[in-house]
């Protein structure tokens, strides 16, 4: 059951270090979106305005930075990190959606106090906090592999302890064994020689048990273990 919950707990550390780094995969993205959509603003301005094509290629982004948005959060509901990143990047959206509003309209002086103001601090901002988010799901993604790799390793020492401390208790009692103790075999051959030998020695028979032998008659019986069981040879 021990061994069990520690594989569990150490499933589970896998899969948190996995979800940190799927985490920063998102983040990546809507820092990669957040710099398409301040091209498409520097090209709006240059453009003086917004054309239809650039419009479409701008819902798009802001479409895609969404997505990664909703990713990230259910990637780790209710977190800090998630929080600041929302809330970070609501108001940088807001502030290009009143460039873009103004850019839309020819109104190209406030569409300037509006960029120097309040996308380009908020544009910043939000790269610190993306950053910062990335950094904080690094470290918790390589801490809890550090962790699980940790218990693995110790998880396969007690495995390996266990199998090494059974095979020692099965030695001891093998060991505890009273010596010259006869196998079932044994013991059957032991008692065929001894009555064998009793029937030789009524009959005048010669025996010869492990290369000594006694004369008792003309005949013989050659009475040797092998393999087990016994093999009789006369010879006048």
């Amino acid at each position: 059951m021990t061994t069990a919950t520690a594989g569990f707990g150490i499933l589970r550390l896998n899969d948190y270090a996995d979800q940190r780094g799927d985490a920063r995969l998102q983040l990546r993205d809507i820092d990669a979106h957040a710099q398409k959509q301040s091209a498409l603003e520097w090209e709006a301005v240059a453009e003086r305005g917004l054309s239809s094509d650039l419009a479409d290629e701008l819902r798009t982004v802001q479409d895609q930075m969404a997505a990664s948005m909703a990713a990230l959060g259910d990637l780790d509901r209710g977190s800090r990190q998630v929080g600041e990143v929302r809330a970070v990047l609501g108001v940088y959206q807001a502030a290009v959606a009143d460039e873009f509003d103004l850019l839309a309209h020819s109104d190209f002086a406030e569409a300037g106090e509006v960029d120097d103001q309040r996308v380009d601090p908020a544009f910043d901002r939000l790269a610190e906090t993306l950053a910062e988010a990335n950094a904080r799901y690094g470290a918790a993604a390589r801490s809890a592999t550090r962790t699980a790799d940790l218990g693995t390793i110790l998880l396969l020492v007690v495995a390996a302890s266990v199998i090494g401390l059974r095979r020692i208790v099965a030695g001891g009692f093998r060991a505890s064994e009273p010596p010259g103790r006869l196998s079932v075999a044994e013991g059957r051959r032991g008692v065929a020689e001894q009555n064998l030998g009793r029937v030789c020695s009524r009959r005048g028979i010669v025996v010869i048990n492990g290369g000594h032998k006694s004369a008792c008659g003309r005949r013989a019986l050659v009475v040797r273990r092998r393999c087990g069981g016994l093999r009789r040879e006369e010879a006048l």
